[in-house]
C-alpha cells in the first residue's frame, strides 16, 4: 500500500512487523544522506551507522528535512506493529527550529503527518495528496524575522541571498551573503515552548512508556565560520539555544554526557541521554570550510556515526 508514495513508512512497518526486527532505529535528515560531489568516499552516514551496529540489527529512516514532528509520528506508529526496538535515536538539527526551516512551506511534510497520524490511530488507508500552494509560498517570504540584533527583515530577503550567485572573489559582497546564510539558518532566540521542541518531548513520552530506551544527539553545525562572517554573538545564540534544548530535555529525566562518558553508560543504563555535537567539528569537516549547513565529510561522517552506534548502545533498553 505505501510502497510508492510512502516507502519509509513501508520499510518502518516491514521491519517492525518481521520475524527478526532490528534492535535500534535511527532517524536522520539530509544528513544522513548527502555526500560531497568532490568526495571518493561516497558512503553515507546511513552507511557508517549501519556497519557500526550491523545491517540487521539496526533500521534507518532518514530523509532531506524531516524533523521533530515527522519523527515523533512514527515513534507513535510503533505502537500498531509487532515489535519495537529497544533504542531509538533522535537528531537534534539546530536549523530545524530556525524559520528556514520551520516555516517553508516544502517542509511542513502534511501528507507524511496526516498519514502517520492515520496509521498509528488504526487507519491504514490512504489520503489524497496535500501539496503545498503558490499562496503558502507568498506568505512564507513576507514572513518578518525578528532578528537578535533588533532587526527585522522579510524571509524572502535571505531566500534572495541564498539565490544570488557571487562567489568568494567578490569579497565584502560574499562575506555579506554568508553573514545573512548563517544568521537565517542559526541565528534566531528559541524559546521553550517551540513546536519543534514540544515534539521531541512527545516522542520521549512515547518512547520511555514503551520501556525504549532514547538517545539524543545535537548535530554539528560549522560553528567557526559563523563566528568568522557573524561574530562573536553567533557562538553565545547557538550556546543558549543549546541551554534551553538541554534544560527542556532534563524535565524528561534526559542527562546531558559527553562523548566520553558513552561506553560507560552502555555497561550501566541509567535512562534518555543527550550528547552535545554541535561544537565538535572543525571547518574542514563540513563540504566546504565555509559551508552553512550540516553536511559533513567523510572522516566527520565516520566519527559521527560511531558516536550514534554508542549512544544507541548506551540506551537500549536491558
Amino acid at each position: 500500500m505505501f510502497e510508492l508514495r510512502f516507502p519509509l513508512l513501508k520499510k518502518f512497518v516491514d521491519a517492525f512487523d518481521s520475524e527478526n526486527p532490528p534492535l535500534h532505529l535511527i532517524f536522520g535528515d539530509s544528513v544522513a544522506l548527502r555526500v560531497a560531489d568532490d568526495e571518493t568516499c561516497k558512503e553515507t552516514l546511513e552507511d557508517l551507522v549501519l556497519a557500526e551496529l550491523g545491517r540487521d540489527a539496526a533500521l534507518c529512516l532518514s530523509h532531506s528535512a524531516y524533523h521533530s514532528q515527522v519523527f515523533c509520528l512514527f515513534c507513535n506508529a510503533l505502537a500498531g506493529l509487532r515489535h519495537r526496538p529497544l533504542s531509538v535515536v533522535l537528531p537534534i538539527n539546530l536549523r530545524s527550529f530556525s524559520p528556514s526551516w520551520d516555516l517553508h512551506p516544502d517542509y511542513q511534510f502534511l501528507w507524511e503527518t496526516a498519514t502517520l497520524d492515520d496509521f498509528a490511530r488504526g487507519s491504514k488507508g490512504l489520503r489524497e495528496p496535500i501539496e503545498s500552494t503558490p499562496i503558502a509560498k507568498a506568505v512564507f517570504q513576507a514572513v518578518p524575522l525578528h532578528l537578535p540584533s533588533g532587526n527585522i527583515r522579510p524571509i524572502g530577503d535571505f531566500l534572495e541571498v541564498i539565490a544570488s550567485r557571487i562567489d568568494e572573489s567578490s569579497g565584502v559582497a560574499w562575506n555579506h551573503r554568508m553573514r545573512d546564510i548563517f544568521i537565517f539558518h542559526y541565528f534566531y532566540n528559541l524559546y521553550p515552548a517551540h513546536r519543534k521542541l514540544r515534539y521531541f518531548g512527545s516522542a520521549l513520552k512515547t518512547l520511555l512508556r514503551s520501556g525504549i530506551g532514547v538517545g539524543l544527539y545535537a548535530t554539528p553545525i560549522n560553528c567557526r565560520a559563523g563566528v568568522k562572517y557573524v561574530g562573536g554573538p553567533f557562538e553565545k545564540c547557538v550556546s543558549s539555544n543549546l541551554t534551553i534544548i538541554k534544560t527542556y530535555l532534563r524535565s524528561f529525566g534526559v542527562e546531558a554526557i559527553s562523548t566520553a562518558e558513552l561506553t560507560k553508560r552502555a555497561r550501566n543504563p541509567k535512562g534518555p541521554v543527550f550528547l552535545d555535537l554541535a561544537f565538535q567539528c572543525d571547518e574542514s569537516d563540513f563540504f566546504t570550510p565555509h559551508n552553512p549547513t550540516e553536511h559533513l565529510r567523510a572522516a566527520a561522517r565516520k566519527n559521527l556515526a560511531e558516536n550514534i552506534s554508542m549512544l544507541a548502545k548506551a540506551v537500549a533498553a536491558k
